[in-house]
């Protein structure tokens, strides 16, 4: 059976196309592991969220390598409003990426994320946890750009006074 397909391969490919083959299996992955992206941590750690909890977190990457690099896709879920610094990672430079936590739902959150970057075959792992004890879905808005106040979104509380129409005294 091996040598039928050895004949077959022969037959069909010359031999010079073949040695072709063979050193671009060997070169492709030392091509695309040059860019080397590293984060220093390996979670994110909301911790207790309740109706004034801080729910923005940011963390570094790292570009160790000698090409640039691009991020290809992230899996974060739907709870999770993201800001990239910039998705492009050049040779030895960092970059921020901003995360905060919009839950749904109340109780414990462990979730997995990938990020995925185009200088390397393996994703970058990330797990983020959260306990969330009490919703404020006025405080569920898009995470904060970069170049504006961290805080931006989380002081927007004001005070409703409903009066009588005829009286005009507070209900």
């Amino acid at each position: 059976m091996i040598d039928s397909v050895k004949i077959i391969v022969k037959a069909v490919l010359p031999q010079k196309w073949l040695s072709i083959m063979a050193m671009s299996l060997l070169l492709v992955p030392t091509m695309l592991c040059r860019a080397q992206v590293v984060t220093s941590i390996k979670s994110l750690k909301f911790g207790e969220i309740s109706k004034n909890s801080n729910r923005i977190r940011e963390f570094k990457l790292t570009n160790q390598g000698d090409s640039d690099c691009r991020l290809l896709t992230a899996n974060f879920q739907r709870e999770y409003s993201v800001e990239w610094e910039n998705k492009e990672i050049k040779a030895g430079e960092e970059v921020s990426v901003r995360v905060k936590l919009n839950p749904w739902s109340k109780g414990k959150i462990n979730d997995n994320v990938e990020l995925y970057f185009t200088c390397s075959l393996i994703p970058i792992s990330l797990n983020l946890s959260a306990d969330v004890k009490e919703l404020d879905p006025a405080s569920n808005t898009p995470c904060p750009k970069f170049g504006s106040e961290e805080n931006c979104c989380d002081d927007w509380t004001f005070t409703l006074i409903i009066k009588d129409k005829n009286t005009l005294k507070p209900i």
